[in-house]
């Protein structure tokens, strides 16, 4: 069956990563939010277009850091698995002044503070990618 439908298979067994794109990172986030209308949901509206805008920074070049290094921030993985990730990738928010976003690899999970600048997002990431120990800096 393998040997004669190779070219189905090819991806599975010979697995090449492919360039992530900022719009396949915003499909693979589900943002828990806070209920609609209150203070932390609109909190948590502003900080989701700092994500967004922070996404599309580094697609666009602007920033130094690549979709790969926040993919491996988040899960582990510089790439997407040839057969994806077991799940959406769950973000949920808090309020911290001065603690920088997180994430566990294990449980497939980012934490990101709720900002009233979504400028703060960007700067924020920055920092908890570059200053960050273990996936990132060997």
């Amino acid at each position: 069956m393998v040997k004669s439908h190779a070219e189905l298979f090819e991806p599975l067994f010979c697995f090449h990563p492919k360039e992530i794109t900022g719009e396949e990172m915003i499909r693979l986030f589900k943002m828990n939010y806070s209920l609609v209308g209150s203070n932390d949901r609109a909190l948590e509206d502003v900080s989701v277009l700092g994500w967004e805008a922070f996404l599309q920074s580094i697609e666009d070049g602007d920033i130094d850091v690549t979709l790969s290094e926040v993919i491996a921030f988040v899960t582990g993985a510089d790439c997407f698995p040839p057969c994806g990730f077991s799940k959406l990738i769950d973000v949920d928010f808090y309020t911290c002044e001065g603690r920088l976003p997180s994430a566990s690899t294990c449980a497939i999970q980012l934490w990101l503070p709720r900002v009233n600048n979504p400028d703060m997002i960007s700067k924020l990431m920055y920092r908890a990618l570059k200053e960050s120990y273990g996936f990132m800096k060997i």
